[in-house]
């Protein structure tokens, strides 16, 4: 999602792409990218993980390609956030932040899912789908799409309960 989030934003973010609805922006806001947020290990979000909604070009020069406005897929980013600030298991002195991180983390839990038989078959859409519908809701947040937490924090064990409970069968 990026680190243009306030209220704390990174030094590096320019002053018209902080904050709310103005730091998740150009492919980070497309409709088939999955957006991953980032948050604290306990759950609590990066005050600097970019907040939603999304923000992506209408219009090439003079000429309208597509108003994503008014496409969730693409306003309401974003999609999830996973963790971030976790020390590595070899070196308790390297610390993996900021929206990379999550991003990274995120891939993991999407290569585990792809590693069984009932995650393979899955369409991009529909693993970003999944994610979203699995993700875990911090205490005390309401369920739903929100501007800092997407969807929620990615859940591996929840994604993976989910598609043994429901795609056992199809596939």
């Amino acid at each position: 999602a990026g680190n243009c989030g306030e209220p704390c934003p990174d030094l590096r973010c320019g002053r018209e792409d902080c904050g709310p609805g103005r730091s998740i922006l150009g492919l980070n806001a497309h409709p088939k990218v999955l957006t991953v947020g980032a948050v604290r290990t306990d759950g609590m979000p990066v005050a600097f993980s970019a907040q939603g909604p999304g923000r992506l070009a209408a219009k090439q020069g003079s000429r309208k390609i597509y108003d994503y406005r008014n496409d969730p897929e693409a306003r309401d980013k974003p999609d999830l956030c996973a963790p971030s600030h976790f020390r590595e298991s070899d070196d308790d002195a390297e610390v993996n932040t900021g929206t990379s991180a999550a991003c990274g983390y995120a891939a993991g839990i999407v290569a585990a899912l792809r590693s069984i038989p009932q995650g393979r078959s899955l369409k991009p859409q529909r693993m970003r789908c999944l994610l979203r519908e699995t993700a875990q809701q911090p205490n005390g947040a309401p369920s739903g799409w929100d501007p800092r937490l997407g969807h929620g924090i990615i859940s591996a064990q929840r994604a993976i309960q989910f598609l043994e409970r429901h795609l056992h069968d199809s596939v």
